[in-house]
């Protein structure tokens, strides 16, 4: 059934621009779960005019500019932007582009629904970047993860890391898989210390003044899963540093 959706997909927008042999060669590779980016038309979507980057946030709208050096906006701009428009009785200018959403985990289901009337019937086109094993948006649903396990629409798996190596990254990989805390690995780059509940806040705020020694305060980041609730909590850990 995967498959076939698959397969519905690229003919239906593919096909036109493929002779007979490239159509068997493009076939065989997507039967064979190869990649198939060789065959996909090029120059259809190269420039801020053809191309909408938007994010759930001003401050990963603001990264996707800085790493592409195209325009970036927040979901939310986008649809006010539309809504003045419709009231001046401009046009729907989002006709015929190819739309790239990232950081899809924070999406709800309310922002994407409006997200997605707003482009509908169109003929645009929707790319969602996104980690699936990131917390689920903090409003209703959890749109990124409910999309890729339906399996409705193409989905591609990105599955080496770049951004860190060592322990960190293999912990990371380890945790994604269910492994507990036995297969862990330790060094230098990832310790755990061990203590009651009630010696928490000594332990972290020893270990930061150790820290100290070798980085500047700007260098340090401490995270804490409360803010208030607890004697380590980030409120009282700022208070104490």
């Amino acid at each position: 059934d995967s498959f076939r959706k698959w397969l519905k997909f690229y003919s239906d927008h593919f096909r036109d621009n493929l002779n007979d042999s490239e159509w068997i060669k493009f076939m065989k590779a997507l039967e064979n779960g190869e990649d198939v980016s060789m065959f996909l038309p090029k120059g259809r979507w190269n420039d801020d005019e053809n191309v909408v980057l938007c994010a759930p946030t001003g401050r990963a709208a603001q990264r996707m500019k800085q790493q592409t050096g195209h325009n970036a906006s927040t979901i939310h701009s986008l649809i006010l932007q539309q809504k003045l428009d419709a009231l001046k009785g401009k046009p729907n200018t989002f006709k015929n582009k190819l739309f790239i959403v990232d950081e899809c985990s924070m999406l709800d289901i309310n922002l994407a629904a409006k997200l997605l009337f707003l482009i509908a019937k169109n003929d645009n086109n929707i790319i969602f970047v996104g980690d699936a094993d990131q917390l689920p948006s903090v409003g209703a649903g959890n749109f990124f993860n409910d999309l890729i396990i339906s399996r409705v629409i193409p989905t591609t798996v990105l599955k080496t890391g770049y951004r860190n190596s060592g322990n960190i990254a293999a912990n990371a990989a380890k945790i994604n898989t269910g492994s507990g805390f036995s297969k862990m690995g330790l060094g230098s780059d990832f310790t755990f210390v061990e203590c009651e509940h009630e010696d928490m806040q000594k332990a972290v705020l020893d270990d930061y003044e150790k820290l100290l020694k070798t980085y500047a305060p700007k260098d340090i980041c401490l995270l804490s899963p409360m803010r208030t609730r607890s004697s380590s909590g980030a409120d009282i850990l700022n208070d104490m540093i």
